[in-house]
């Protein structure tokens, strides 16, 4: 049983489960579900993100996590327990995704991959902190940087900012607006070029030192590949090259090595961390750099010789490694590896500057010689931040054992106070020594430093010559130089000295010479020099260089008596000799002159100085008398001396406020106080304030000194009037914060002292007296004296900063008294700048929240606040500081909101109204700053109140027009909050808060409507409600459903959906108008409308039953609705333009009106639902057109735009008769043709605005429509402006036959009117043009094409439709194909010509079906003297046309197997569109379709008829002209006379004139008689075109002239004298050509190949389906004469066929009705009684012999030369629905369904058939092409090669007929296939190029034939065209492959079967004749008959 989960709620999917089985539910591996049921290991739950589907799931598949359920049951809410940073980070990951898969589908790849890169930065955050391994110091930092960044990348991808506070997410509607204001503008305001998570610079530090940077860095030594069989020493130290002068910034760090290359001691250090490396020392070109010692003898050829000394550091290599990549890197501790490759010395002297010559090789990018191989191997890491807290991130860097701490050579940024340093830095440059013995190789000299204090002990662990170390050194030995008596060293040493000893030591130097050969003098000292480390006053010895005086001293006892020398010998050269005692000649250790050594030396000390003034202030008891001297020359001191010593200077000065001897001097103590305050707020030294406060709080300890300062500070102010002093005052100001700091402290420290008592009120009265003093200052009104001003800003800018320090000795209410009395007792006018200073100091004391969040300090605060506030807002001062101000008062109530009502109360009724005004007034001029803040706090403000408090603010107002007021106001701003764009766009939760909080207010203000307004009624504010009910509801931030799903179920769960409410809300205000409705009628029409077209199903159903209220409201009072009526149609054409309203909307709306209208209770009637009708197809026209044009491809959807636009035009025209609107769209509809060039549908477009003009002088306003611009004219100017628009068009257009007739009207004008015979003479020049255009230019003319949509998911307006389109010039049915396809892409071509099924119709696939149709041009008789040209009529064959026909083959019953024309049918469908084309669009609906089926014999006239007129249309053409190319004449007389076709005219002797037909037949009888006249005519035609071609042959044609001459000869014998067949001779010649038309299907051509695009446009319907003779109807007596130009345009438009009467032969009207087109077929029934025959014969006779019937074709408008006489059945009719003829016929076979085509993979085989087999039109006489002047590129079929005659077969290859019973194979044929001449199959017709054949194995045929083939055998057949002139000449064949297609079964046959070969199909290659002599098959013994049929199938394609 499932049973409830109770612990088991929320999990995560750990597995991937998929099921077939509905009731499941599919899991992916980290989906979140919410559990509801357990049952046997089985989950019932749904999807967190897809929660419309619940459905069970294995629970083994399912994490269970914890989580919180809130409303427990059917509708509880799971939350998981998860971190709410990690939730939202999910939710972020989530929602990016969306977005970088969009980049991929927009091919934006830049933004596509940074934002792979985001989202995995993003999941690495979301691990880390999922991980639980940090710290909660490293979450904190983890979070604000992860969330920082989300909103870094939010903004640059326009995403919502997400609210975090500390890392956290916030809940806005938990806080309060004004927070949740400052959140989001400081989000905004990060930098938003960041391209990744990832921080450039990660700093680190105390929170101490934020905003600090000291650099450190990490170098671990990891390889040392150099053994030298001595040890090693490698001094490691950080040099840098930039400044005026290089030089070494750090101390060296020192490893050792042994011989083989290791550590001598493994307990060292092998890394160093060289630190406080600040910020300018990081844009320096810093290398690291390291010099090589080795260490053994002098000489390493003498290492065998004994008893020398084996510990000389000898100078052997250096190398060096640019740490630039380091510095600019913005990876913090990321590790890189380097390799430095020692250079080896060349000259031991160049030692010293080695490394600056390594660096400028570095910078030329040289190598250099000498360099080993390998080199050290060292890793390199960067950190920032303070050192004791990067220590702590990295733990390896707290043991020394590991890491050695490096210092820099002199101070970091920052020197605490516990950072005790007393360092001397002693560099050993270089030395000079000269031999007196005039030696020639100089001396090895070895220096030996070492600390001696005065009493000549030796300073032991003093010196330090590297770090890494294990102890500091006794005594330092330099390494020497071989030779050298100018030695240089550049060696850096630490002293490191007691503080209490350094002034009593020293530093000696002795000087010794090594020897090489003999031990006893190695190391012998022959000089020796010192220097103190303190002057004789007490100072350190300064920075600077030396020159050292050395003395001789070959005896080192002489040295032990240091007091001597230290008394008598000066150091250095520059040292000063005090006495006599001090030359030479008293000295007993005599100066050596000629030797040299120069030092510098470098002090870093926090204790000592160099400064003698310094140090007597830090020892001014010493002299207690010259404390005013001591002082006044403290500020004369160097600064970073005094910052240094910062500690000892203030335990001096206050020491000195301590003692009696200096007290008296107390104002020039404090004075230096604040000389030392003020020097710490200048930028070069405020990171020493924090020395400063440690100071205070650890180290100070003056517990009386508050009084004296308050004295002073006292004093001071008071002397603020005095204008002399008024910069030192304020100096003392900008310090009084670190004054009252040390005030504080001090009160606080005596406050502790056990035993003084309770001074706090002592302190409070003398604290008091300063504020009235500084009140008195602050109130001086000295306007001329700008000084003083500045000074009570400074003074009133500065206390402000003391309030923090003073709550510590002071409560809160107390201080908050004391400012309220200063703030509220200054006068109110006071110079700006204080004015701004005052408003900052009560901000400052609000901003304060200890201060402010105790109520008694609010007590005191907030009155002073709030009228201060109103003050400045009424002025419209300071608001910015105002709205500061503002935003912390109602911070700190929304978070005290408690105890906190009456503080509201007071707050809303003192400021509602100035912030409501100071916010419209801001928003009314456009300030955009502080706007936001303002209506932050606006809202804030709003969002306090309660119930409560909005009954006492408007209950405060005394009267109704003032509480009117204030209503329109406050509703004024909520509608300016709604629309504009006061937030920017990602802060979507302060939109939403702001809405919450407008919707909340409007809620309490609506029943002050309805309560106080409704009788006291106010028409403005009711408006302005409704205005801002329609604005909120439908605001973009509301619309949700343009939001991912998960965004909005987030939404909705946070603030639910918020139009609902409103709009229910609207409803109920709307219907408590009562009688006053009428007043926003029509009014608020549009508005409504709007508000119903919201994308919410709710408030649609809500809202929409308004309009029936409107239109009953208007119609009590009216008497009808036309005004709502009226605006509805005018907005709603707007609306739908800005993308409001979708199809559920337009349904909704029927349904919703027309249930009120068709309700009981309605009395509005049938108008009413008219209208709601009306409305509905309007809004379904509307919508049609914004979703046409709001596709981006432009170029496919003109033709969508136009048709929509001509939708919408109609219907303003016809069914609402808005004549404005029916004009807007007209000229929509012309841009639109313009834009593609449609110059002659753009010129009927304009007609149609045209014909709304009369000549008039009526005057008509100004009008823009798109690009036409109108002023105010008069109507016949307008009209006239018209007109010559529409004649440009025509003319661009090329159908000059259309201009005329407006050239003739405007004529008139300018001749009996207006009398311009100017532009009469240019109007008439223009039509004489246009007549010259018609005889001589060449028009290209266009194809027709029937074109149906299929399928419910095209546009309603094309949906199930059939249209008629007019191609562009030159266009072909592929190329039209394609364009279609363009324009729905997602559409496939229907491949038969049928109507579809209802699958199809009503399916979500879309098709389109497309063929070729011919014009029915008009039948109009000559009234005239002559007929008019061929250039003349041709016009008219292709326009002014809206009657269209096409056809379609088939077997009507059993096809005859020997001769197809007994039973060879037409199926003609006619087409009649709505409007005539060319028109207003290139294409028009069909209105009518009827289909009409022609009998065999008259299929047989009907396609003589072509061919004759065909014929005909030639030798008239070379009669014209007979300069033109005979080829086409040719190439036509050869396929009509020696056409190789089925038997030629003999097989229509036997099929229509033998006695059996015409018995059978009686009714035909006539026919019969004509189809012979059109034999005869074909014969004279034929004699003409001879004679024609005989006198046109050259001398290479006239051997086929005298040919065809003969065949003709014998053509002609067949006939007898009366034109009617020679019963003798009824077999005529094989050649004779007959007429067959071919295939109707509708099937593509290769539109790829040139030949199938020259060949006849009507492909791929057959020849004859594309010049089928078309038969109009005569009625009565009316004709139309030919008239060019014609008159009127209006009246030369209007002229329709008529389609009257039916065929005489017809019996039954089959009527289908598919949408609105109706279809009629016509059936023959051949069970007709003979009763019925004779009948209808009689009538057919009367018919014949009727004298007032006269023969007319359609497509022969004009002929010149009239055929013979024809019998009246020649007449061919539409045939109407509603007129029948009541003769029965025999009924027509139905033909065989579709065959399927087996073993197809795809339709690829279909198009290689389709390109092959159709790229040229097919005669029934074997004729390539119809027209002559197209040269025979193709190799035509001959009429047993048709297609198909079922209109579902696709013409793929030649299908089978109608038969179900193959036919038996003619022997010749049969024979002709045994010889390998043809082969059997179903073969479609042959390329125009084809010239090789493969004869594949083809499969066994029927058993009945004669002759049985072997089927397991290849024939490969080389073919070659007739040389007859059938076929092209040899040159243009082209080699064409043909392979075997497999079998196609048929789906009608038993599974297995297979159908037999038509005679078509056996016939299609007789026109080739075989090459390669092929052995017949032999034969096989006839079998008994299967019913298995064999089809031989071959698709042609090109090599």
């Amino acid at each position: 049983m499932w049973a409830p989960t109770t612990e088991e709620k929320y999990g995560v999917a750990i597995y991937n489960f998929e099921s077939k089985k509905k009731e499941c539910l599919d899991l992916e591996i980290g989906d979140a579900v919410q559990i509801v049921e357990q049952c046997q290991g089985w989950y019932r739950g749904l999807k967190f993100h897809n929660k419309t589907k619940k459905g069970i799931f294995p629970a083994s598949y399912i994490s269970v996590r914890p989580c919180t359920v809130d409303h427990s049951g059917t509708f509880e809410t799971v939350v998981p327990s998860q971190d709410p940073t990690v939730r939202e980070l999910t939710f972020v990951i989530r929602e990016w995704h969306i977005i970088w898969k969009q980049y991929h589908l927009k091919s934006e790849n830049m933004k596509f991959f940074t934002l792979q890169r985001e989202i995995y930065d993003l999941l690495d955050y979301r691990k880390n902190l999922l991980s639980e391994t940090l710290t909660n110091d490293q979450v904190r930092d983890l979070k604000c940087e992860a969330t920082s960044a989300v909103n870094n990348i939010n903004q640059r991808h326009n995403l919502d900012l997400i609210p975090w506070k500390e890392g956290e997410p916030v809940d806005p509607e938990t806080i309060s607006p004004v927070e949740l204001y400052s959140i989001l503008k400081k989000a905004s305001q990060l930098p938003r070029t960041m391209s990744s998570l990832r921080p450039t610079m990660k700093v680190v530090g105390s929170h101490r030192h934020s905003g600090l940077f000291s650099h450190h860095i990490l170098l671990t030594i990891k390889s040392f590949p150099f053994t030298l069989e001595e040890e090693t020493e490698t001094y490691f130290s950080i040099y840098s090259t930039s400044g005026t002068q290089s030089k070494f910034i750090s101390e060296r760090f020192v490893i050792r090595r042994n011989k083989s290359g290791h550590a001598v001691d493994k307990s060292l250090p092998q890394s160093a961390l060289f630190v406080d490396l600040n910020n300018a020392d990081m844009e320096q070109e810093l290398y690291l750099v390291a010099h090589l010692h080795r260490i053994g003898r002098l000489l390493q050829k003498d290492k065998e010789k004994k008893n020398l000394p084996s510990d000389y550091r000898r100078p052997f290599a250096c190398a060096i490694l640019s740490l630039k990549d380091l510095l600019l890197s913005g990876n913090q501790q990321e590790t890189s590896r380097h390799s430095m490759k020692l250079q080896m010395l060349e000259r031991e002297g160049d030692f010293s500057q080695l490394h600056e010559t390594l660096i400028r090789k570095h910078n030329i990018k040289s190598g250099a010689a000498g360099q080993f191989d390998q080199g050290l191997v060292v890793e390199l890491k960067k950190y920032g931040g303070n050192l004791d807290h990067v220590k702590k991130t990295d733990p390896f860097l707290l043991n020394t054992k590991n890491v050695a701490e490096t210092r820099k050579l002199g101070f970091p940024d920052i020197i605490l106070p516990g950072d005790v340093r007393n360092d001397l830095y002693i560099t050993l440059n270089s030395g000079e020594f000269n031999e007196r013995d005039k030696k020639t190789t100089g001396k090895n000299v070895e220096v030996l430093l070492s600390v001696i204090d005065q009493a000549g002990n030796l300073m032991k662990g003093t010196i330090c010559h590297g770090t890494g170390r294990s102890a500091m050194l006794d005594e330092y030995r330099t390494f020497v130089y071989y030779h050298s008596n100018s030695p240089q060293w550049l060696e850096t040493i630490k002293v490191s000295v007691p503080m209490e000893k350094f002034p009593e030591c020293h530093i000696r130097f002795e000087f010794r010479h090594c020897s090489n050969t003999n031990p006893s003098t190695t190391r012998k000292p022959f000089s020796f020099s010192f220097m103190r480390l303190a002057d004789f006053d007490g100072t350190i010895v300064k920075d600077s260089s030396y020159e050292l005086v050395l003395y001789k001293c070959e005896d080192v006892s002489k040295l032990k008596d240091v007091g001597y020398y230290l008394k008598n010998l000066v150091s250095y050269m520059t040292e000063e000799k005090i006495d006599a005692r001090y030359t030479d000649n008293h000295s007993l250790l005599k100066r050596n002159p000629r030797d040299k050594c120069f030092i510098e030396t470098k002090l870093c000390s926090t204790k000592l100085t160099q400064n003698r003034d310094l140090l007597n202030l830090l020892q001014w008891r010493n002299h207690p008398k010259d404390v005013l001297k001591i002082l006044d020359k403290l500020h004369n001191l160097p600064t970073l001396e005094i910052v240094k010593l910062l500690q000892d200077i203030l335990d001096a000065l206050f020491s000195m406020f301590s003692e009696d001897s200096a007290r008296q001097n107390s104002h020039h103590i404090f004075q230096s106080l604040v000389y030392i305050f003020e020097l710490l707020t200048d930028k070069k030294y405020e990171h020493f304030q924090t020395v400063m406060t440690t100071y205070l709080e650890h180290h100070f300890s003056a517990s009386l000194v508050y009084k004296d300062l308050l004295e002073c500070i006292k004093s001071k102010i008071e002397t603020i009037s005095k204008a002399g002093n008024q910069e030192q005052l304020q100096s003392i100001f900008k310090v009084l914060e670190y004054i009252f700091k040390f005030v504080v402290r001090s009160m606080d420290l005596f406050r502790q002292t056990p035993g003084v008592g309770n001074v706090q009120e002592e302190f409070k009265q003398q604290l008091t007296s300063v504020i009235s003093s500084m009140q008195g200052a602050l109130n001086l009104n000295v306007p001329n004296n700008p000084q003083i001003a500045r000074t009570q800003v400074i003074l009133l800018d500065h206390f402000s900063k003391t309030f923090d320090d003073l709550m510590i000795v002071l409560p809160q209410k107390d201080l908050a008294q004391m400012i309220s009395t200063l703030l509220g007792n200054m006068r109110e006018q006071l110079n700006p700048d204080v004015s701004r200073t005052k408003l900052q100091c009560l901000h400052t004391s609000i901003a304060n929240q200890k201060l402010f969040s105790d109520p008694g300090a609010r007590n005191a605060l907030l009155p002073v606040c709030m009228g201060q506030l109103k003050h400045f807002f009424i002025h419209r001062t300071q608001l910015d500081l105002c709205a500061s101000i503002l935003s912390d008062v109602l911070l700190a109530l929304h978070e005290h909101v408690d105890d906190s009502k009456d503080h509201i109360k007071k707050l809303v009724m003192a400021l509602v109204d100035p912030v409501l005004t100071t916010v419209k007034a801001m928003d009314m001029c456009r300030i955009s700053y502080p706007l936001g803040e303002m209506v932050s706090n606006f809202i804030s403000m709003l969002k306090l109140m309660d119930e409560s408090h909005y009954k006492d603010m408007l209950s405060g107002y005394p009267s109704e027009d003032m509480l009117k007021t204030f209503l329109i106001q406050m509703l004024v701003v909520f509608q300016g909050l709604v629309k504009k764009e006061i937030f920017p766009a990602g802060w979507r939760d302060m939109r939403m808060v702001t809405n919450g909080v407008i919707l909340n207010t409007t809620q309490y203000l609506s029943q002050t409507l309805t309560d106080t307004f409704r009788t006291y009624f106010e028409k403005q504010l009711w408006s302005q409600y409704f205005h801002l009910a329609v604005q909120f509801v439908t605001q973009p931030s509301l619309q949700l459903e343009s939001l991912p799903k998960a965004k909005q179920e987030r939404i909705l769960e946070r603030y639910n959906d918020m139009r609902v409410p409103m709009g229910y809300e609207t409803v109920s205000m709307w219907e408590s108008l009562g009688d006053k409705k009428i007043f926003f009628i029509p009014v608020m029409v549009g508005r409504f409308l709007e508000l119903t077209m919201v994308p919410q199903s709710e408030v649609r159903e809500a809202t929409l039953p308004v309009f029936y209220d409107m239109m009953e409201c208007e119609y009590s009072y009216q008497g009808n609705f036309k005004q709502v009526e009226s605006e509805l149609i005018d907005k709603l054409d707007i609306l739908i333009g800005e993308n409001k309203g979708d199809q559920e909307y337009t349904k909704l709306f029927n349904i919703k009106l027309l249930e009120k209208v068709k309700s009981k209770s309605s009395y509005l009637g049938l108008d009413a639902e008219r209208f709601v009708n009306s409305v509905t197809k309007l809004l379904e026209r509307l919508m049609d057109y914004r979703n046409v044009t709001s596709l981006d491809d432009e170029m496919n959807v003109k033709d969508k735009k136009m048709t929509c636009t001509m939708n919408l035009l109609n219907f303003y025209k016809s069914d609402i008769n808005r004549k404005e609107m029916h004009i807007r769209y007209i000229y929509k509809l012309a841009d639109l043709h313009l834009s593609v060039h449609n110059y002659t549908e753009a010129a009927f477009t304009l007609v149609c605005h045209a014909e709304m003009l009369n000549w008039t002088n009526e005057v008509l306003p100004a009008e823009r429509y798109g690009l036409y611009d109108y002023e105010i004219e008069a109507e016949w100017k307008r009209k006239e402006k018209l007109y010559d628009r529409i004649i440009e068009y025509f003319d661009k257009g090329k159908t000059w036959e259309y201009a005329i007739p407006y050239c003739k009207e405007l004529v008139q004008l300018y001749e009996t009117k207006l009398y311009d015979y100017k532009k009469l003479s240019g109007l008439l020049k223009t039509e004489a043009r246009f007549y010259s255009h018609i005889l001589d230019e060449v028009r290209l003319e266009s194809e027709f094409y029937r074109v149906g949509f299929y399928g419910m998911t095209f546009p309603s307006f094309i949906r199930n439709k059939i249209f008629v389109y007019r191609g562009l010039p030159l266009e072909k049915l592929g190329t039209f194909r394609q364009r279609l396809q363009a324009e729905y892409p997602g559409s496939k071509v229907m491949s038969t010509n049928s109507l579809p099924e209802d699958s199809i119709t009503e399916g979500d696939q879309q098709y389109i079906q497309i063929c070729n149709v011919k014009p029915m041009s008009k039948e109009i008789l000559i009234d005239g003297f002559r007929s008019p040209t061929n250039k003349i009529k041709s016009f008219y064959k292709f326009n002014d046309v809206d009657c269209f026909t096409y056809d379609r083959p088939f077997h009507d019953g059993v096809k005859d197997s020997k001769n197809e024309f007994k039973t060879l049918c037409l199926e003609r469908t006619h087409l009649q569109t709505v409007n005539k084309l060319p028109g207003i669009l290139r294409w028009f609906e069909v209105s009518r379709l009827d289909i009409q089926k022609l009998s065999p014999i008259e299929t047989a006239i009907d396609t003589m008829t072509i061919k004759n007129e065909e014929l005909k249309g030639v030798v008239d053409k070379y009669k014209t002209n007979q300069e033109q190319n005979l080829n086409p004449l040719t190439m036509r007389l050869n396929g009509i006379i020696d056409a190789a076709v089925n038997g030629g005219i003999s097989n229509y002797q036997e099929a229509f004139f033998t006695s059996d037909f015409a018995i059978e037949n009686p009714e035909c009888a006539g026919d019969i008689v004509d189809l012979k006249q059109l034999f005869l005519y074909q014969i004279k035609l034929l004699e003409q075109a001879l004679n024609i071609h005989g006198k046109l042959a050259p001398d290479n044609v006239k051997p086929l002239h005298d040919r065809l001459v003969e065949l003709f000869a014998d053509m002609k014998s067949g006939f007898d004298d009366q034109g009617s067949p020679d019963a003798r001779n009824m077999s005529l010649p094989r050649n004779m050509p007959v007429p067959v038309p071919t295939a109707g299907e509708l099937l593509l051509p290769d539109i790829s190949d040139e030949s199938a695009k020259s060949s006849s446009s009507v492909s791929p319907v057959s020849s004859l389906s594309s010049r089928s003779s078309i038969y109009n109807e005569v009625t009565g007596s009316s004709e139309e004469s030919l008239n060019l130009p014609r008159g009127r345009p209006a009246t030369f438009r209007s002229a329709r066929p008529k389609l009257l009467g039916s065929l005489p032969n017809v019996q039954r009207h089959m009527s289908l009705t598919f949408k609105d087109v109706k279809i009629t077929k016509h059936l023959n029934d051949k069970s007709t009684s003979d009763s019925n025959l004779a009948v209808k014969a009689k009538e057919k006779e009367g018919l014949r012999q009727s004298p007032g019937i006269e023969r007319r074709l359609t497509h022969a408008a004009f002929p010149s030369q009239q055929p013979p006489p024809l019998s009246p059945k020649m007449h061919r009719q539409f045939s109407t629905p509603h007129i029948h003829a009541n003769v029965n016929t025999t009924p027509l076979r139905p033909a065989p369904p579709i065959p399927r085509r087996a073993n197809t993979p795809d339709a690829k085989n279909d198009d290689n058939m389709l390109k092959n087999g159709n790229r040229s039109s097919t005669t029934s006489s074997g004729s390539t092409s119809s027209d002559p002047e197209i040269p025979n590129k193709g190799i035509s079929t001959t009429s047993s090669g048709s297609t198909s005659s079922d209109p579902e077969i696709p013409n793929k290859g030649i299908q089978e007929s109608a038969d179900s019973v193959p036919p038996e194979l003619p022997k010749k044929l049969d024979r002709k296939i045994s010889k390998g001449v043809i082969s059997p199959g179903i073969m479609p017709p042959l390329p125009p190029r084809a010239s090789v054949v493969k004869l594949k194995p083809l499969p066994k045929p029927p058993e009945e034939y004669d002759d049985q083939l072997d089927t397991e055998r290849a024939l490969s057949v080389s073919c070659e065209p007739d040389p007859s002139p059938l076929v092209p000449s040899s040159s243009d064949i082209e080699n064409e492959t043909v392979e075997e297609l497999t079998n196609v079964e048929d789906n009608t046959e038993t599974p297995g079967e297979k159908r037999a070969l038509s005679v078509h199909e056996r016939i299609s290659l007789l026109n080739y004749k075989s090459t390669t002599k092929v052995p017949p098959l032999p034969a096989k013994p006839v079998q008994k008959r299967q019913k298995k049929y064999i089809e031989w199938i071959f698709i042609i394609r090109q090599e």
